[in-house]
Order: C-alpha cells, then sequence, then structure tokens
C-alpha cells in the first residue's frame, strides 16, 4: 500500500529531527555512502535509526513527483546506525518503515548543494 502523498499544506506528524550543514571532510565517515546513478550529486543524505526496531525500508519522492520511489536500502538500518546517500539537491519527501510495519514520514527536506542533511528516525 502506498503512503499518502503531500497535498499543499496539510500538516503530517514527523518522527525524528532533521538538520542541514555544510559538508565537511568529516562526512566521508559517516556511513557507507551509496552513489547517485546520474552522476549530478552535490550533496548527502544520512539517515540515522534512533529507534528500537531495524528500518527494512526507505523510499526518497521528489517533490514533483507522483508516486513513491522504490526501496532504497541494500541492507536494515539496524538501531544506532547511520547509511548516507550522494544525493542531487532539490525538494524531497522521506518516508522509513521499520521491522513491524511502522511508517515515518519526513516532508519538505530541501537539500542544497555541498551540505549534509540528516534524519534521525526517531520511536
Amino acid at each position: 500500500m502506498n503512503p499518502p502523498l503531500p497535498q499543499g499544506n496539510e500538516r503530517y506528524p514527523v518522527q525524528g529531527v532533521l538538520t542541514t550543514r555544510p559538508m565537511t571532510a568529516d562526512d566521508a565517515s559517516a556511513g557507507p555512502v551509496v552513489p547517485v546513478r546520474d552522476g549530478r550529486a552535490g550533496a548527502l543524505l544520512l539517515v540515522t535509526n534512533r529507534t528500537s526496531r531495524a528500518i527494512w525500508s526507505f523510499s526518497v519522492l521528489g517533490h514533483r513527483s507522483g508516486s513513491w520511489g522504490d526501496d532504497i536500502l541494500e541492507d536494515a538500518i539496524r538501531p544506532g546506525d547511520t547509511v548516507a546517500w550522494e544525493i542531487v539537491p532539490g525538494l524531497y519527501h522521506l518516508r522509513a518503515e521499520t521491522a513491524d510495519g511502522t511508517e515515518a514520514y519526513q516532508f519538505g527536506v530541501r537539500v542544497r548543494h555541498g551540505h549534509v542533511v540528516r534524519w534521525e528516525v526517531r520511536d
């Protein structure tokens, strides 16, 4: 079942903390980095699992896209772990699902060139 898509200015429950900062040399050790396929990346998206359960599914929706993308996880994100992806700057919506089916969303994530965006998914 597809989760809801944002419609206008509706409010959604958000689980987690979102931070943005300029990229530094230390970001190379943030976790396994999965490169984007088109080679236009200019930013990093980090997802940290602060829940008590593994995150089994993670999807990204481009702001102008009409449906959620495929699950982009190669392996589950275990509690306390972080996974990083190179990402093209833009506006995105994020969705994570834990092993028990609990879903977390973060809508309207602005990714800027040369920045790191970290989403800490929490219970």
